[in-house]
């Protein structure tokens, strides 16, 4: 085997601390549960027989022959003609997305939780604001595949009653689902970065005020953003600049903590103004993967420390 050949071998195939894969786990699983109990209000308008191109609407309209018994028809929930069903779906996304957070029978939890929101998307993806609920099932994907219940979790207390040992602490996982989750996040930056270098509005500097003044993507409309127009200029071409050298110097280790502070404040920043859903929280979530693993572990222990060290205060407090 070549120098080379070792070398990415040891870079994809070593086993590495799996914190990042404990908190996607716990931070993804809140992303699909909040947005579940979120859409409670509107899940029959949304997803129900008679809502919002449902099966019962379709048929007045165009008659049996709308409806798709097909296996991809299935898929998008869309033959669907009882509303209790319906509700069942709700109550089993919440369930299943609480037990993947708590990690109990985290592989069964994600793996339904991933079929659910596929079906939703697949039925309604345009309602789920933003793109983030379509690359959200793909990151559950790695996070299965790093066995992300292994460690803090349910399973693993159960695990470690049988067995012995601290359930809360975090040791090694997989590799090779980061390495891929790592190359998905730069390939996504690098579509949206490199797709700015042929948008006029980008070039021209504009595309943050545009987004500011319309109604549908900004949240402070009743802002006078044309006296703000030189910082969302700036403001343009910071995101220019940023998300396109994110897909280098994401790599580069002296650098890497840099445009991570920058990107992290990217999203903040669009959080705070725009109507993009959960599209922020998605992706501060999937820049954990680049983090380096001592400092996530550095802080996972002091965090761990700190707690047993109230509990302990407060279980002498109380004797």
């Amino acid at each position: 085997m070549t120098r080379l050949e070792e070398r990415v071998t040891a870079w994809f195939l070593t086993p590495s601390p799996a914190h990042w894969a404990v908190m996607g786990r716990v931070g993804f699983g809140m992303v699909v549960l909040c947005g579940s109990l979120a859409l409670f209000p509107w899940w029959q308008d949304l997803f129900g027989p008679a809502g919002l191109a449902g099966v019962d609407t379709r048929v007045r309209l165009f008659g049996e022959e709308a409806v798709d018994t097909s296996l991809s028809g299935w898929l998008r929930l869309d033959p669907i003609r009882d509303p209790a069903l319906t509700w069942g779906l709700f109550v089993a996304s919440v369930a299943s997305a609480a037990s993947f957070v708590a990690g109990f029978r985290t592989r069964t939890a994600g793996l339904i939780t991933l079929l659910i929101h596929v079906a939703l998307v697949g039925r309604h993806g345009q309602a789920l604001n933003g793109g983030w609920p379509f690359m959200l099932h793909q990151y559950l994907v790695y996070l299965l595949l790093a066995d992300c219940g292994r460690y803090a979790s349910v399973d693993a207390w159960l695990r470690c009653r049988r067995e012995g040992g601290d359930w809360l602490a975090v040791g090694d996982g997989p590799n090779w689902p980061k390495r891929l989750f790592m190359v998905h996040v730069c390939a996504l930056y690098a579509v949206a970065g490199f797709h700015r270098f042929t948008d006029a509005g980008w070039l021209e500097g504009s595309m943050v005020f545009v987004a500011m003044t319309y109604a549908m993507y900004t949240k402070w409309p009743t802002i006078e953003w044309f006296s703000l127009k030189p910082l969302l200029v700036f403001a343009n071409w910071a995101a220019f600049v940023i998300e396109p050298a994110a897909v280098v110097l994401l790599w580069v280790p002296r650098l890497k903590t840099v445009i991570l502070a920058l990107l992290v404040a990217l999203h903040v920043g669009l959080e705070v103004t725009t109507r993009t859903g959960w599209w922020h929280y998605v992706m501060g979530l999937s820049l954990l993967v680049f983090v380096d693993p001592a400092l996530l572990s550095q802080g996972w222990t002091r965090s761990l420390t700190a707690l047993r060290t109230s509990r302990d205060t407060g279980a002498a407090a109380s004797a």
